[in-house]
């Protein structure tokens, strides 16, 4: 909590950092209700997170289809989603040594970094070019 609180005070002005610290402090409740909501009711939470990933998957190829998105993207994340789905037969327990779970973790990094590592790059690149241009 307090690598929280410091990360957001060393990126926010101090004005913000009350709103922040609600936002935290309202998002963490909200994801306790949640857990508490799946914990009570894991029936309908295994039927409705199931239905929720067949939703994303077709909303993925759809978006291939439709909008022109990248198709090697859209194959990953509904791999991605395969996984997930391979993982809800056990559901509400992990098995942290089965392999379809440490698949899906491999898979989610992976996943994070194909999206987000080149342009990370570019803007580090970036922000050092206009670092230098500025004089800083």
């Amino acid at each position: 909590m307090r690598i929280l609180l410091a990360c957001l005070a060393l990126s926010y002005p101090p004005s913000d950092h009350l709103e922040h610290a609600a936002d935290l402090i309202t998002t963490a409740s909200g994801l306790y209700y949640l857990s508490e909501l799946v914990e009570e009711h894991t029936v309908i939470a295994k039927r409705f997170i199931t239905r929720m990933v067949y939703f994303i998957m077709v909303v993925m190829v759809l978006l291939c289809a439709v909008d022109r998105f990248p198709v090697l993207h859209t194959l990953v994340g509904v791999a991605s989603h395969a996984v997930y789905l391979g993982n809800m037969r056990r559901f509400p327990f992990i098995k942290w040594s089965d392999p379809l779970f440490l698949v899906s973790c491999g898979e989610r990094c992976m996943t994070h970094y194909s999206r987000t590592g080149a342009r990370v790059s570019s803007r580090l690149v970036f922000g050092s070019n206009c670092i230098s241009a500025c004089g800083i």
